[in-house]
């Protein structure tokens, strides 16, 4: 899980990974932001504006999106890197699109807004942007790029990648904890100094929703009798980390010591052992660390409590243990559902990528095409011409050939 906001700071490795180009921002000066014209042809550009705006824009004047100036409102499709890459290089160029200085602040809208890396205290701040915790999805990726008419190839070449006009895009893709359906997009250009971040709510319209901080969240656990914001019952990471239980790590509440372990086996079997309930060991050993268990005002008023030795009743424990399975099961169940929805997402991402390809491979076999036909048309006039020409020789030389035989005759007959 990864917590944006001022809940965590990022880590060492993701800040390595945004340092990945050789050139730093400051090495790089930005064009003057003059309003030039497109390089692209029309049919690109056209496929350039839809994804970016949503339609064809006669004029790219951006929009305003919760007082933040925005590139675009509206669209709430997975827009592909490069055409981020695209717009981030117009943007460098000079091309007039609105760049803000700051990070905007808890936006819930389908909004594509730039932000110039240069003005931020540091580059991860881009990822604070308020609203709450996100969860990364399948990590980074690194693109590299080659700008040809205004257009961005995608160099697949290692040995490429180091040369000067190879242009480094990384693109985060992350999705809101507090809203599943709210994703958002970020690619970065340390080359260029720019960022563009698109907010967008896939599979649903926009509707404002709750944020929650990690430490709300675990408060609402410990209410509700499931410790799952401490570190021995947090759900498992990325990686699958499996949830440490020790009753070495007991929270100090102020409660008395943990009972041992017969003592804690008596009490799930009661004293009568007609009212034996099998527990498993390994279920009693995390109770012991989660503390509530040794408690009994955090079970509520309804919990039946021993005045004699202050423990729970039996039945109060069997209850607490089944409530804790059921969510230590609903958390896992909970995750493996969020990771087949974002295996499903980027699954859908790269098909719309491959697609996207597909159809630039495709119009530049089209061009192709028409480039051949073209010379091939050129060709055939240029022959046409010479034939014209051999044609209009061959006349002036029978001309001559007449004429002479004509002065030949006249001298002979002379």
């Amino acid at each position: 899980m990864d917590e944006m906001a001022s809940e965590t700071e990022p880590s060492e490795h993701e800040q390595i990974e945004l340092e990945h180009d050789s050139h730093s921002p400051e090495d790089v000066e930005p064009a003057t932001h003059d309003v030039v014209t497109s390089e692209l042809d029309p049919l690109k550009e056209e496929k350039f504006q839809k994804f970016i705006y949503g339609q064809v824009v006669e004029v790219e004047e951006g929009t305003i999106v919760d007082d933040y100036p925005a590139i675009s409102a509206g669209v709430s499709r997975t827009v592909p890197t490069q055409i981020l890459a695209t717009l981030l290089h117009r943007a460098f160029c000079g091309h007039g699109y609105n760049v803000l200085s700051t990070v905007p602040q808890k936006v819930m809208r389908n909004a594509m807004f730039m932000v110039d890396l240069r003005k931020l205290t540091k580059e991860t701040d881009i990822y604070y942007d308020g609203l709450g915790m996100w969860d990364q999805n399948c990590g980074k990726i690194t693109n590299y790029f080659r700008f040809v008419g205004g257009e961005a190839k995608q160099i697949s070449d290692g040995k490429e990648e180091r040369q000067e006009d190879v242009v480094a895009f990384v693109r985060r893709t992350d999705r809101n904890l507090n809203c599943k359906a709210y994703n958002r997009v970020v690619v970065t250009c340390k080359k260029y100094g720019l960022a563009v971040i698109h907010y967008f709510f896939k599979g649903r319209d926009e509707e404002p929703f709750e944020i929650v901080t990690m430490s709300q969240k675990g408060a609402r656990s410990h209410n509700g009798h499931s410790d799952t914001s401490s570190s021995n019952a947090a759900t498992p990471s990325r990686t699958g980390t499996k949830r440490k239980y020790s009753g070495s790590t007991s929270t100090k509440l102020g409660t008395p010591e943990p009972a041992t372990m017969d003592q804690i086996m008596y009490l799930a079997n009661g004293p009568d052992q007609s009212q034996a309930v099998p527990v498993r060991v390994t279920t009693v050993q995390s109770i012991q660390s989660v503390g509530p268990l040794h408690n009994p005002s955090s079970f509520g008023p309804s919990l039946p409590v021993d005045n004699e030795n202050g423990d729970s009743s039996p039945t109060a424990l069997t209850t607490y243990l089944k409530s804790h399975i059921a969510q230590i099961r609903q958390d896992r169940a909970e995750e493996r559902q969020l990771r087949r929805e974002e295996l499903e997402q980027r699954k859908r991402e790269r098909a719309e990528d491959r697609e996207w390809q597909r159809e630039e491979a495709e119009t530049r076999r089209r061009e192709r095409i028409e480039e051949i036909e073209l010379r091939k048309q050129e060709l055939a006039l240029e022959k046409t011409k010479i034939n014209l020409e051999q044609q209009r020789w061959e006349l002036d030389r029978k001309e001559k050939e007449l004429f002479l035989d004509l002065l030949r005759k006249k001298l002979l007959d002379a």
